[in-house]
C-alpha cells in the first residue's frame, strides 16, 4: 500500500502544480476530504515540501518489500495486478538515481518525467 500511495502522491501534486494548483493548496483541500492519509502527510510535509529527500524509508527499501510481496503472492497462486506494475515503477526510480533517497522521490522522477522545472 505504501507504494501505491507514494506514486498516487507524486502524481497528484505533479499534476495539481500542471494545471496551476499550488502543491500547498492541493495538500490543505485534499486533508479536509477523503484525500486525507497518513502518506500523503508523511510524503508532502516532511520531505517534498522541504524538499528534502534524505532517506527516512529509501526507495530501495521500499523497492525490497514490493518485491517480497510480489513472491509472496506468487507463491499463494494471487496476482497483485497492481503490485506487479509498481515493482517495475520502482526499480525505473531507482536506476534513475533516487534508490538512496526516500521514497517521496518518486516526485522527484516524475518532475524530471514531465520536465517540470526545466528550461
Amino acid at each position: 500500500m505504501f507504494g501505491f500511495y507514494t506514486e498516487a502522491v507524486a502524481e497528484t501534486i505533479m499534476l495539481g502544480e500542471k494545471v496551476g494548483i499550488h502543491a500547498d493548496t492541493l495538500y490543505e483541500v485534499l486533508s479536509n476530504s477523503y484525500g486525507q492519509n497518513r502518506i500523503y502527510e508523511r510524503n508532502y510535509l516532511e520531505y517534498m515540501k522541504n524538499d528534502n529527500y534524505q532517506p527516512g524509508f529509501s526507495t530501495n527499501l521500499l523497492l525490497k518489500d514490493l518485491k517480497l510481496a510480489k513472491d509472496l503472492a506468487e507463491e499463494a497462486g494471487v496476482s497483485l495486478r497492481i503490485g506487479e506494475k509498481l515493482v517495475d515503477l520502482y526499480s525505473d526510480i531507482s536506476q534513475q538515481g533516487y534508490g538512496e533517497n526516500d521514497m517521496s522521490a518518486t516526485y522527484l522522477s516524475l518532475k524530471e518525467q514531465c520536465k517540470i522545472g526545466q528550461i
